[in-house]
């Protein structure tokens, strides 16, 4: 913890660390990884039902659900190799312009919220001015607290939220939005 983030570890986590075996025992009793290509009965369905998800033009985010150990991880990751040939760079799920448009006029179509989603003379003001380049979550476990860079400026209800990066934390524009409103 000293090294990598700076913080002495208190005298919990060093009481854990000196409970804990050597490096010797820990590697003599470590498990190879199961094959990512595992064999569970209707592992291949999963998979078919994942990639017709993802081609629906309304499909938004996928997230795998269930107890542990049920294989949630091996199955994003096989699902990720077996799908990402189709998507931007090999490696992408949806290309920015897409990705936009299932935050923004998707779901405010989905939610018939009128007057949101787009850009248009008459509509709301919620606005996000970024950098595709320098966009980046900052935040740590120690601070998470830390604003995102590459956000230039952000309007919410046509009123100045973010500007030039600095986040305006006084000013509150939002409101509650109902499916159907006007507002």
């Amino acid at each position: 913890m000293q090294e990598e983030l700076g913080l002495p570890p208190s005298v919990e986590l060093r009481t854990l660390h000196d409970s804990l075996p050597s490096g010797a025992d820990v590697v003599s009793r470590i498990e190879p990884m199961a094959a990512p290509d595992d064999s569970f009965v209707g592992r291949s369905v999963e998979l078919r039902q994942i990639a017709s998800m993802l081609a629906q033009p309304e499909c938004r985010l996928i997230t795998l659900l269930g107890p542990g150990g049920v294989g949630k991880s091996r199955l994003a990751r096989r699902a990720m190799a077996s799908l990402a040939p189709q998507y931007v760079d090999g490696a992408s799920f949806v290309t920015l312009e897409d990705a936009v448009r299932k935050m923004t006029s998707l779901s405010a179509e989905r939610f018939q919220l009128k007057d949101r989603g787009v850009v248009r003379q008459g509509c709301w003001a919620d606005l996000t001015v970024f950098d595709p380049e320098t966009v980046s979550d900052n935040t740590t476990y120690v601070d998470p607290e830390r604003d995102p860079s590459g956000i230039e400026l952000v309007l919410i209800n046509g009123t100045v939220i973010v500007d030039g990066g600095r986040v305006d934390t006084d000013t509150l524009a939002g409101q509650v939005l109902r499916r159907g409103s006007d507002t």
